[in-house]
C-alpha cells in the first residue's frame, strides 16, 4: 500500500472546525430545544457540567481528530484533489456509511 500523504495542519483544523460548529449547534442556534426535547433542564446540565464535561470534550476531540486522519487517508488513496471529486467522495462515505 502506497504511504499516504497526509496534511496534518488541515487535520488539526478540521477537527476544530467541527468542535466549533458543533458548539454553535448545540449551543446558541438549537441548544434550548435540544435540552428541551432531550428531556433535560438546565439544573441537568450545570450538573454534568460538574461532574466532568470537559473530559467527555477532549475525547469527543480526539475523536474528531481521529475521524478528520482517517478522512484525509480517504482523500489521498482516491486522489480527491478538487472541489468535484471531493464532493463525489464525501457523496460516496456518506452513502456507505449511513
Amino acid at each position: 500500500m502506497p504511504e499516504a500523504i497526509i496534511n496534518y495542519v488541515a487535520v488539526i483544523v478540521a477537527a476544530i472546525v467541527s468542535m466549533g460548529i458543533g458548539f454553535l449547534w448545540y449551543g446558541p442556534l438549537f441548544g434550548k430545544a435540544w435540552i428541551k426535547l432531550s428531556g433535560m433542564s438546565m439544573k441537568d446540565m450545570d450538573a454534568a457540567k460538574k461532574k466532568g464535561m470537559a473530559k467527555t470534550y477532549v475525547i469527543a476531540f480526539i475523536g474528531t481528530l481521529v475521524m478528520a486522519y482517517v478522512l484525509a487517508h480517504f482523500v489521498d488513496y482516491v486522489g480527491a484533489t478538487t472541489l468535484s471529486a471531493g464532493a463525489e467522495l464525501g457523496s460516496w462515505l456518506w452513502i456507505g456509511f449511513f
